[in-house]
């Protein structure tokens, strides 16, 4: 396997800040410690040599503190100095510079060996019944999306595995993608080439971070169309009409899978329907995404929306989701669960009469992820130009405050 490294992004890795923290915390501790015990030393070789002053032996060990002095004082000094002046203006110095106490990690959830299906030992209770939920209490400091404890650490070390430019090549290395999703680990591996039907909660936030997971290591675009606007992965946004005339949207950040001020508009969108399809790169290299294609590309892969590219719901469809007899439109927001989708507006909606609401101006989508009940929060997962120019997906909102201009739709009662 080749060991791929981006040189652009060393601050970004886990490990070597560690190293780096702990080597400039050493550096400290011995400029602090060996000018006392230098002192200390001295002050006792001087004493010995004024009782015996043609002492041969203590004019040498003299001679040797000094020696050790100059070594285990001075050349720490001359580190600490260099990378001072030279600040950050390489990418070592500026991670040495930058260096910050790791993070204190939750440890990884116990793993039943028969099934590799994580077991989560405190799930989440509420007075309706019992389910689990994935384990979150896992944070870092080196990405902006918080993920599971089953998933965030995969994130961190694959973010930088590739761009546009290298994707095959990096691929390739691997023997090709389905061995690369192999090597990922996770819920990466256990659901590529999958179609599960989910039923649970628990099984709903897998596949919610397998999708979700694989568009914040790629760094996708967001891009809604050629009447629509595009937005770059970590940088700004653009109305294709400006695009046309030469206005490019900001630069992205340097994990983004087009790099720069690299934009992909020439064949449409990308494939909502097959999510493993688009980031096998099976055709065209397309991973630009939207709020309700992204919305798709989980509630697809769960089973929830069909299957196959014949499939026809969407996200989209605030009105038909509404008004589908199986569904139901929650005004309880204590009643929240994993799986609900929530319909955004630009005007007061009436809850009670879908039909209208076509007339309010629907401008986004995104769905419930996660819920405490202890907390009275739920998160919802932004799926837009709020995931990809931040790159985070969760927003946390506080059940006793109604969503301003949202419906909230379940379409499946996950257990």
């Amino acid at each position: 396997m080749m060991l791929l490294v981006d040189t652009q992004n060393l601050c970004n890795s886990a490990d070597l800040n560690s190293i780096l923290y702990i080597t400039k915390n050493i550096i400290k501790l011995i400029l602090i410690i060996s000018p006392i015990l230098a002192i200390i030393s001295l002050t006792i070789l001087f004493f010995q040599l004024m009782n015996k002053p043609d002492d041969n032996k203590l004019i040498k060990k003299l001679g040797n503190a000094v020696k050790a002095l100059v070594i285990v004082f001075f050349i720490p000094l001359f580190v600490t100095v260099v990378m001072s002046l030279i600040g950050n203006s390489t990418e070592i110095t500026k991670c040495y510079n930058n260096a910050t106490k790791p993070e204190l990690y939750v440890e990884y959830i116990k793993v039943n060996d028969t099934d590799n299906t994580p077991i989560v030992v405190d799930p989440t209770a509420y007075e309706e019944g019992t389910f689990r939920q994935l384990n979150f209490s896992c944070k870092s400091k080196h990405i902006k999306a918080q993920f599971s404890c089953d998933t965030i650490h995969i994130v961190e070390r694959h973010m930088n595995d590739f761009n546009y430019y290298t994707f095959n090549n990096v691929i390739n290395s691997y023997g090709g993608f389905d061995k690369y999703m192999k090597s990922l680990g996770g819920y990466f591996s256990k659901y590529y080439g999958e179609q599960p039907k989910v039923t649970t909660v628990y099984e709903f936030q897998q596949v919610a971070e397998y999708v979700l997971g694989m568009i914040v290591m790629y760094g996708f675009d967001y891009y809604n169309g050629d009447d629509g606007k595009y937005c770059k992965w970590g940088g700004g946004c653009q109305p294709m009409s400006k695009i046309r005339q030469g206005k490019l949207p900001s630069s992205a950040t340097s994990d983004a899978f087009y790099p720069d001020q690299l934009l992909h508009t020439q064949d449409g969108l990308s494939d909502r329907t097959h999510f493993d399809r688009l980031i096998s790169n099976k055709g065209e290299i397309n991973m630009t995404t939207c709020c309700n294609w992204t919305t798709d590309m989980v509630y697809y892969k769960a089973g929830i929306f069909g299957t196959g590219r014949t499939a026809v719901n969407s996200s989209a469809n605030f009105s038909g989701l509404a008004k589908a007899k199986t569904n139901k439109i929650i005004t309880n927001y204590e009643e929240i669960k994993p799986g609900d989708i929530i319909e955004w507006f630009d005007n007061p909606i009436n809850l009670n009469n879908p039909n209208s609401w076509s007339s309010s101006g629907w401008y986004h989508v995104s769905f419930v992820g996660e819920v405490d009940y202890k907390k009275k929060t739920f998160t919802a997962y932004e799926t837009g130009s709020g995931l990809t120019g931040s790159r985070n997906h969760k927003a946390v909102h506080k059940m006793s405050k109604k969503l301003k201009n949202a419906a909230i739709i379940r379409v499946i009662d996950l257990k």
